[in-house]
């Protein structure tokens, strides 16, 4: 079976991580250290915080966000992403989120229809960047109220000249199995704001003050081990040659799928570059359920994913008097007729073929 994705896996990776066992560093320590200088400097972002997962991050993202504007009470947020973009918004402050459509194009949030959802007295923005697609945040600041950032897909992007999600006040990423990089679980919180930084810093660290024990802030145990900071480090310094595979693995793709009738691709954000995280297809004419979908492709011996699902699917955010849906067509079809399809560093041309033929024999019904 050719998986959807599989994580790169270089020898230093291997070597660091058992370093630090027989060093007996399994706690936040040097790889700590050395990661979350080189993903700042990455970004172009004053402050990289490791944590231990993408959704600590979000849930710190959040946090963050209501002690820098305790005014903010609406989060205007996509209607299709994946779930712990929301989540993390009713778990402490219980923001009222406003659903925003869905571009046909994109596969993000249409933007004109978030600007008309914005009352400058109380709303903020959560951008996320579907697949690794940046939206433009740059200009979405224009807006004039605050933008935070799910980021997770989009590491390795760029919007309006700027490496995501350096140009947010506040933003998440993540280090997931399936993720460009990664240490298994772990995130990280990435912010130019000094004061926001050190405020994370606690939040991670269960509120500690500077005497040991003695605590001031309800918050958490967020911290990512040194083994895991190990394995990430070691795939960061082979970052280039993982970003030259994917380039390539996409640009295979693009002459496969792009300009046609019967298959579409995501289009990217104009001023952006996508992050080439997840390679995802919208076949219009194929709206069988995604386990019909997916009994297909593993017959041929490839792995699938569906598209994430829109806000009302999930049963805990449908029946939430926090959150206002409204009607979202493109985002029900985009959910329905689309997938994503194998796109791991190490995929080989042979494997992409094999890929491709199955979509155009699936096509073709």
């Amino acid at each position: 079976m050719i998986p959807v994705y599989r994580p790169f896996w270089p020898e230093n990776a291997k070597s660091y991580a058992i370093k630090a066992l027989e060093d007996c560093w399994l706690i936040y320590h040097d790889n700590n250290i050395l990661v979350e200088e080189r993903l700042a400097e990455i970004v172009g972002a004053r402050h990289a915080i490791l944590v231990s997962s993408g959704t600590a991050a979000m849930h710190l993202v959040a946090r963050c966000l209501q002690y820098r504007h305790p005014e903010i009470t609406k989060i205007i947020v996509p209607n299709l992403v994946y779930v712990a973009a929301w989540n993390a918004f009713l778990c402490d402050a219980k923001y009222d989120l406003l659903m925003a459509r869905t571009n046909l194009d994109t596969w993000n949030f249409d933007i004109e229809h978030v600007k008309s959802l914005v009352d400058f007295e109380d709303t903020a923005i959560l951008a996320v960047h579907n697949l690794g697609n940046p939206l433009p945040v740059p200009e979405l600041n224009k807006i004039g109220v605050p933008v935070i950032e799910d980021a997770c897909e989009a590491l390795f992007g760029t919007y309006g000249g700027n490496k995501v999600p350096s140009s947010s006040l506040v933003s998440a990423l993540s280090f997931f199995g399936n993720k460009t990089v990664t240490s298994g679980e772990g995130g990280a919180l990435v912010t130019n704001d000094d004061e926001l930084a050190d405020y994370a810093k606690r939040l991670r660290g269960q509120g500690q003050t500077n005497k040991r024990y003695v605590h001031d802030l309800l918050a958490y145990n967020y911290r990512l081990t040194n083994i895991q900071a190990a394995i990430l480090r070691g795939q960061l310094e082979h970052i280039d040659e993982i970003l030259s595979r994917k380039d390539d693995i996409w640009n295979y793709y693009d002459e496969a799928f792009s300009d046609r009738e019967d298959v579409f691709v995501q289009m990217t954000e104009k001023d952006s570059t996508h992050s080439k995280w997840m390679y995802g297809i919208r076949i219009p004419n194929r709206t069988e359920s995604f386990e019909e979908k997916q009994a297909y492709f593993n017959s041929r011996g490839v792995d699938i994913r569906p598209m994430f699902y829109p806000m009302g699917y999930h049963a805990h955010l449908n029946a939430n008097r926090n959150i206002r849906i409204c009607n979202d067509e493109v985002g029900d079809m985009i959910s329905k007729t689309s997938i994503m399809i194998p796109s791991f560093p190490d995929l080989t041309r042979e494997e992409q073929l094999v890929v491709i033929s199955s979509v155009n024999e699936y096509i073709k019904g």
